[in-house]
């Protein structure tokens, strides 16, 4: 058995359902055999079936719910799902990259990794600064000017909604997008609010998904300024060019 079996093609069909070579070739190490099992299921009963959800899945594959749902995430992080329409009532299969742009892909996951690793370091230095700080005396601070009765009114409204870390973040990207205001501090979060943000968890996943679609040139349609990407994030690139 050591020199393993010799494959042949069985009877040959019509009826079959092809996955492209790169799947194999590329994404296998990324998404696991559930992955790829789950992504050819998908691909497959898109023929006959318009609506599917994880249940139904995981028991057409008799596999586990949680398995599944893994799966599911780990194809999205590989662009090969993405969830759309106004409520992520849609689930698109996308087909798999080829050489050269899963290669450029990677290269832009490792970059984005860099770069939120970096201000995930940055974040924890400016909370362990002003650990035993109030709110008021870290803005005083970081904006070198004492506060305005209103504005100390509205950081007392912001601690009261917000979490604490989360004020600091949006602080410290409205110093550094020159904008020493507390009313864009209240921008950022209440835009933060909008997108369902509510720990620095979620910023990251936000930063996340601006960075790759900003990597990969992608233009996303937006029908309410809402959904607008808002200025706070060429945080990045205001960086870089000072230095």
């Amino acid at each position: 058995m050591a020199d393993g079996y010799k494959l042949r093609y069985g009877e040959q069909r019509d009826n079959i359902t092809c996955i492209p070579n790169e799947l194999w070739d590329h994404y296998l190490p990324h998404i696991g055999g559930i992955g790829v099992l789950v992504y050819s299921f998908l691909y497959r009963i898109t023929t006959h079936r318009s609506k599917v959800d994880f249940e139904y899945m995981a028991s057409e594959l008799m596999l586990h719910f949680d398995d599944v749902q893994k799966a599911i995430a780990k194809l999205i992080e590989m662009e090969l799902l993405i969830f759309s329409g106004s409520t992520n009532s849609i689930l698109k299969i996308n087909d798999p990259k080829d050489k050269d742009k899963f290669q450029r892909f990677m290269k832009a996951r490792e970059e984005n990794t860099h770069t939120l690793k970096k201000k995930r370091q940055e974040r924890e230095e400016i909370e362990e600064h002003y650990q035993k700080e109030d709110i008021f005396s870290i803005v005083e601070k970081e904006y070198g000017r004492p506060l305005r009765t209103a504005e100390y009114r509205a950081l007392s409204v912001l601690e009261d909604e917000y979490p604490r870390d989360l004020i600091i973040e949006a602080v410290a990207r409205s110093v550094l997008n020159q904008a020493f205001s507390v009313q864009y501090v209240q921008t950022i979060l209440h835009n933060w609010k909008l997108k369902g943000v509510k720990n620095l968890s979620d910023v990251e996943r936000e930063d996340e998904r601006f960075l790759a679609s900003k990597k990969t040139g992608k233009k996303k349609t937006r029908k309410k300024d809402s959904d607008e990407v808002p200025a706070y994030y060429d945080i990045y690139a205001k960086r870089d060019e000072k230095k």
